[in-house]
């Protein structure tokens, strides 16, 4: 579908899209859009939020200004605007969602359910705008609310957690409302990317498995491992250390005849160990695809918050808001732009900031300006 773009504004916009950091994409997309008449088109404007908050001059308007129902997402619009790219090309495994029930439904977790036991719950009469933005959220998504429960200890969370049931656990100071407001409080864009990231993750089955460690997570894929072939793996590699239990597993197999059953088992069993001097168990393999699962929920569920907090200036606060290492630079990051803090500062919190340059991307994509523009 045309997004009616003049034609050096979408340009300038695929460029953008490819490589957000690009200086002269961005300074002639802004010429572009300067030069439309552009202020009752809906996407040129996305695309003029796209250049303040990349350069800097995010004023407050720009994040308070959005107060509107979330539009809603349905079946399929969900999977092709939230979802993101490696979310389904990880998909394939189907043991992110296997594991995370296999842990809740045999043991739960310990620190969700402690908190879940010692937090406030939150009520429409004590904080109607965090609820507000909750109901908002999970109607859009389609889903039902969860149970939210208001932290005030040390550690500022915003998180969702699984007891016996999804939950949503937010610190006091970010959603403290009234004359005793704190200054970490969000506005309500900022809320609402927030709210929408998380329960994007209860919507994705994401939630159980985000809480695991990644040692328990390591525990859980060997049970499913036949007996005979963990204990060997566990006995042996203590006993030999990974590497030397490598070698004489692979050392076996050149003995025994070529493509035989017998060899493909010993295979097996030598491509579960690690070929080099470390502590987990699973090859590095395993941990690769953990590390690309996880970075591909975040992304998703980074999605379905700007979708509905309808601000990428409040997007990328929040995100910054809600990472400590990067809370102290929220000011530097709206004064000098968000270009700035991943070229001078994307060390301080890596994650974050490949998060913030993936949001980037999506906010500039011809599918979100086709949303935004009511299509």
């Amino acid at each position: 579908m045309n997004l009616n773009l003049p034609s050096s504004v979408d340009a300038c916009r695929a460029w953008l899209e490819k490589d957000p950091l690009n200086v002269e994409a961005a300074r002639q997309l802004r010429e572009g859009i300067a030069a439309a008449e552009w202020h009752d088109d809906p996407a040129l404007m996305a695309l003029w939020e796209a250049c303040v908050v990349l350069d800097g001059g995010a004023e407050g308007n720009v994040v308070e200004a959005v107060d509107r129902t979330p539009r809603k997402l349905d079946r399929s619009r969900h999977e092709a605007l939230v979802v993101h790219p490696r979310e389904k090309r990880e998909r394939r495994h189907k043991l992110a969602s296997l594991f995370g029930r296999v842990l809740h439904l045999l043991e739960g977790d310990e620190t969700a359910r402690a908190i879940a036991r010692v937090t406030e719950k939150a009520t429409p009469q004590t904080f109607p705008q965090l609820c507000r933005a909750v109901e908002a959220c999970a109607q859009a998504l389609d889903m039902n609310a969860p149970d939210i429960r208001i932290a005030r200890g040390e550690e500022r969370l915003f998180t969702v957690m699984v007891d016996r049931s999804p939950f949503l656990c937010v610190h006091h100071d970010f959603v403290s409302e009234g004359d005793g407001a704190a200054p970490q409080r969000l506005s309500l864009a900022e809320m609402r990317f927030g709210v929408a990231h998380n329960l994007q993750h209860i919507k994705g089955g994401h939630a159980a498995l985000l809480q695991i460690s990644p040692e328990r997570l390591e525990d859980l894929i060997l049970e499913q491992v036949p007996f005979l072939v963990r204990t060997p793996i566990k006995l042996g590699t203590k006993v030999l250390g990974w590497t030397r239990a490598n070698r004489a597993v692979k050392r076996v197999s050149e003995l025994l005849p070529k493509k035989s059953r017998t060899q493909k088992v010993v295979n097996t069993v030598g491509e579960l160990l690690p070929d080099a001097e470390q502590e987990t168990v699973l090859p590095e393999v395993v941990h690769d695809w953990v590390r690309s699962w996880i970075q591909g929920v975040e992304f998703s569920a980074d999605r379905a918050g700007l979708l509905l907090s309808g601000s990428l200036a409040a997007s990328c606060q929040a995100l910054l808001h809600l990472a400590p290492d990067y809370a102290p630079h929220i000011s530097d990051a709206r004064r000098r732009g968000v270009r700035w803090l991943l070229q001078e500062k994307a060390d301080v919190d890596r994650t974050t900031a490949d998060r913030v340059r993936e949001l980037l991307r999506f906010a500039v994509s011809a599918e979100y300006l086709r949303f935004v523009g009511g299509k």
